[in-house]
C-alpha cells in the first residue's frame, strides 16, 4: 500500500480517498478538548475568568477602592472583572455579612447602603454564568461600618463601556471605598447573527468619618487614681453568660466604694464627666482583632467601660 506525501487527503493504492472531514472533525474535537481543561484552571476566588462561576469576598478590614473590567468577544461573549481592595483606613469592621438576593439575567439593578443604619460597605459578590441568556447573574454581599461611623462624600464612579475589549482600570479617590454597585446591560448582535448581553459596572464610592472624640472632663473631675479590678477572674468559661465582676474605682467616682459603673446611675453620673473605659473582647490567638474594628458582638467586641447598656445591672 502506498501514500502520498501529503496530510489531506491521503491516497490509497486502489484509488480511494480518506474525506477531509475526518482529520478536521478529529482536529476541532482536540481544540474542544484543550479549550475545556484551560477552564477547569479558573480560581472561584477570581472573577477574571471567562464564563467561570466566581465568589469573590474581601477580608475583615478592607474595602473595596476600584476595579478592572473587560468584556470577552465570542458566540457567547462574556464580561470579567478584578477588583481591588485596601488596607482599612479606618470606620471598618468585622461585622456580620449581609447577602442580598440573587439579581436576574438580561436585567439591571442597583444597591447603594450609604444610608442604611449604620452605613455598609460593600464586601464582594457571587456571580455565574448561564449560556441561555448569554449573561451573569450576582448577589452582593455587605458588612456594616464600626460603631459611631459614617460617611460623605459619596459618588458614583465611572463605567466600563459596553462591548469594550480593552480592559478599563477604574479607582476611587483618597480614602473612599464602595457603599454600593450597580449595572446597567445591554443585548446585541456580537458578533452577527448571535445576540449577547453586555453589562456596564459603577461602585458608588464615599469616605468614612470617624466619631467625634469623647468630651473632656469638666472642671472638678480630676480622675487620677482609677484602679481596675477583676473579683471573678476565670480562665475557661462554659456558660453563655459569666459575671467577672470588673471594677472600676476612683476617688472622683459617684457610687458605693468610688464604684464608677456599679450601676446604671453610676455610668450616666461618670460618663457625663468624661470618663471613658475603651475595652475590647477578642479570641486569644486573634491577631487581627483591635479596638478600631471590633463590633457589637462577640468574638470580636467592644466592651466599653465594662458594662452593657441592654442588661441595666450590675457590671
Amino acid at each position: 500500500m502506498m501514500m502520498s506525501s501529503s496530510l489531506f487527503p491521503v491516497t490509497l493504492t486502489r484509488g480511494k480517498k480518506i474525506p477531509r472531514r475526518v482529520p478536521m472533525v478529529w482536529l476541532i474535537a482536540t481544540v474542544a478538548f484543550f479549550f475545556t481543561i484551560e477552564r477547569a484552571r479558573g480560581d472561584d476566588s477570581s472573577c477574571w475568568e471567562y464564563k467561570d462561576d466566581c465568589d469573590y469576598r474581601i477580608s475583615g478590614g478592607r474595602g473595596l477602592t476600584g476595579f478592572k473590567s473587560s468584556f470577552i468577544p465570542s458566540v457567547h461573549g462574556d464580561r470579567v472583572v478584578e477588583f481591588f481592595d485596601s488596607e482599612d483606613l479606618g470606620g471598618l469592621a468585622y461585622n456580620e455579612e449581609v447577602q442580598e438576593g440573587w439579581t436576574f439575567y438580561n436585567v439591571p439593578w442597583v444597591f447603594t447602603w450609604n444610608d442604611e443604619n449604620p452605613p455598609r460597605y460593600f464586601t464582594g459578590w457571587s456571580s455565574e454564568w448561564f449560556e441561555g441568556y448569554n449573561d451573569r447573574r450576582y448577589r452582593v454581599r455587605s458588612r456594616a461600618i464600626a460603631d459611631g461611623w459614617t460617611v460623605e462624600d459619596c459618588a458614583w464612579s465611572d463605567t466600563n463601556d459596553f462591548f469594550d475589549i480593552v480592559p478599563k482600570n477604574i479607582q476611587a479617590s483618597t480614602d473612599k471605598y464602595a457603599f454600593g454597585v450597580r449595572s446597567e446591560v445591554k443585548l446585541k448582535a456580537f458578533p452577527p447573527p448571535f445576540i449577547n448581553a453586555d453589562r456596564k459596572f459603577s461602585f458608588y464610592f464615599c469616605k468614612p468619618v470617624p466619631p467625634p472624640p469623647p468630651p473632656s472632663p469638666p472642671p472638678g473631675a480630676d480622675i487620677t487614681d482609677l484602679v481596675v479590678t477583676i473579683d471573678n477572674p476565670a480562665e475557661l468559661v462554659a456558660d453563655k453568660e459569666f459575671n467577672f465582676n470588673i471594677k472600676v474605682s476612683d476617688s472622683a467616682c459617684e457610687g458605693a466604694g468610688n464604684n464608677c459603673f456599679g450601676t446604671p446611675n453610676d455610668v450616666d453620673a461618670n460618663t457625663g464627666k468624661g470618663l471613658k473605659c475603651e475595652a475590647f473582647v477578642k479570641k486569644s490567638e486573634d491577631a487581627t482583632c483591635d479596638y478600631s474594628n471590633a463590633g457589637t458582638h462577640a468574638p470580636c467586641m467592644k466592651w466599653d467601660n465594662f458594662y452593657d447598656e441592654n442588661k441595666r445591672g450590675e457590671t
